[in-house]
């Protein structure tokens, strides 16, 4: 959650920043703190990733695929998400603003900004090497 990335964020700072601090905690203190705040970052970006997976599911998968491989419906073939290559400057415009046939998901507030961010961890999760989320 947000909250926990704040809490060890602080905590990491007041170790980090407050040499007093450090050399009065033992290294195993100082290293177990580190795994509390490190583990709860990763929980909670693994919770956005999972998210991110059922809104892509419920929004993108009838038009992207299952696996945002792309899609071919007869009349075009839908662009594979797993190598996406425009950066994701363009990918929160496209998904804001809609392209082409893509509808606009972010404009009316369909999906709020923290969902956008969770597609696009999940997105980024999938991806190949190939893509570009610069």
């Amino acid at each position: 959650s947000k909250a926990v990335k704040r809490i060890g964020r602080f905590f990491l700072g007041v170790i980090i920043s407050d040499t007093k601090l450090v050399r009065g905690t033992s290294a195993v203190g100082i290293s177990h703190l580190l795994s509390i705040v490190l583990n709860n970052a990763v929980y909670s970006n693994n919770l956005n990733i999972k998210n991110g997976e059922i809104i892509y599911k419920e929004r993108c998968a009838s038009c992207h695929g299952k696996n945002a491989e792309g899609k071919n419906n007869g009349f075009f073939l839908s662009p594979n998400l797993t190598v996406y290559n425009k950066g994701y400057e363009k990918f929160l415009d496209i998904l804001t603003n809609g392209y082409g046939r893509m509808p606009a998901w972010g404009g009316r507030s369909i999906l709020k900004k923290n969902q956008i961010e969770e597609l696009s961890l999940y997105l980024k999760h999938i991806a190949t090497d190939k893509t570009n989320w610069n």
